[in-house]
């Protein structure tokens, strides 16, 4: 099993470890989830609009149950409190001084594809290969390299495919969904700010990305161009 720890301190004591384990083909995850959820995580409660769940047969919103352990944490914290954080993995450790919600949104990056959320899973091999803090320029590699390895595989089991970007904006635009319905959550469920901030930090490249797409993919494509000149 791979182990990733987010490590969180600050001066004013807070004082935090939070941890997702898996293998490697993430059949089996392992996070922290109490056994008595709170009430703004029954899926009836801003269940996002694009949710193929239904309240008859899923009592918990899988994404929001799976943020429950953090809001418990970190109900002091501020959003631009000053955090040093320390992400260990199996590979590698990084650290970096960044504000709550910069480090609560990181976190969610990883947490939130493998939850179970139905229209988040599709990130889940970016959650396999977590980059931590990653910026928008190696977030948009990613996510395009990500999309593009999907097409091949797709491919290579007969399914039809897409030559060109605009599945990747239809996910973006159903992920964008999800997010202000988490948002909405954690606004209920906290009142320091730092969660529902974290989700809307972690939500502003999916609102962004209509815009950042043609840039970054002439750019990507200036990078292949140089090596076969």
């Amino acid at each position: 099993m791979r182990e990733i720890q987010y490590h969180m301190t600050t001066s004013s004591g807070f004082d935090e470890t939070l941890q997702v384990r898996f293998d490697d083909e993430m059949k089996t995850v392992e996070y922290a989830v109490p056994d008595d959820l709170p009430a703004w995580t029954d899926l009836k409660v801003h269940q996002c609009p694009n949710c193929p769940l239904e309240v008859d047969f899923v009592r918990s919103c899988p994404a929001a149950a799976a943020l429950v352990d953090l809001v418990g944490r970190s109900q002091n914290m501020n959003s631009f409190e000053e955090v040093d954080l320390e992400v260990i993995t199996s590979d590698r450790t990084v650290k970096q001084t960044v504000t709550a919600q910069r480090a609560f949104s990181s976190f969610m990056g990883l947490i939130l594809p493998i939850s179970g959320c139905p229209r988040l899973e599709v990130f889940k091999p970016m959650a396999r290969f977590h980059l931590p803090l990653a910026n928008e320029d190696e977030t948009m590699y990613r996510t395009i390299s990500m999309y593009a390895v999907r097409q091949l595989f797709r491919a290579e089991q007969g399914f039809e495919i897409e030559s060109d970007l605009k599945g990747l904006l239809d996910i973006y635009g159903e992920v964008d969904k999800v997010n202000i319905a988490l948002n909405a959550r954690l606004e209920q469920a906290t009142t320091n700010g730092a969660t529902s901030n974290a989700i809307v930090v972690l939500g502003s490249f999916a609102v962004a990305l209509p815009g950042l797409i043609d840039k970054s993919v002439g750019e990507i494509k200036a990078l292949f161009r140089s090596g076969e000149e």
